[in-house]
């Protein structure tokens, strides 16, 4: 028997199929290879949805914001009421004067944030209702 690595034709015939220890090699690439492109598709597949998840937080957080700057005014329209009322019962109580002026200047500071207030998006139909009422009610009392 000759060496195939020599040159002969004599081993050639048995040398046509692959060797099992290639056919392992080979299957082994083949594997590590389908795990590569397993694992790629599924970090791209995970970019994706976080990228998605990240636009969705975003748009929330917007929501929010907004919803935030709406309670602020509507907290100030109640932090102003409830100052306004205290310069009428002062002025019942010890008679002052100077009472009435401050209530004058607690009228414009209501007014002002009703204002802001009414025209805001984030409320539901009967918070709205509900701020109308409150202005007819503190016209009233005025």
């Amino acid at each position: 028997m000759s060496d195939t690595r020599s040159g002969g034709t004599e081993g050639m015939a048995m040398n046509s199929k692959a060797s099992p220890r290639r056919k392992n090699r080979s299957l082994k690439v083949f594997l590590r290879s389908g795990a590569a492109l397993f694992f790629l598709a599924l970090i791209a597949v995970n970019a994706v949805t976080l990228y998605n998840l990240y636009k969705a937080l975003r748009l929330t957080d917007q929501v929010v914001e907004h919803s935030i700057v709406e309670m602020h005014h509507a907290m100030r329209l109640q932090m102003s009421l409830a100052q306004a009322a205290m310069p009428p019962n002062d002025y019942l109580i010890h008679g002052d004067p100077q009472a009435r002026e401050e209530f004058r200047a607690r009228i414009a500071e209501v007014e002002r944030n009703f204002d802001t207030l009414i025209p805001m998006t984030a409320m539901t139909a009967a918070q709205h209702q509900v701020l109308v009422k409150a202005r007819r009610d503190w016209e009233r009392a005025r």
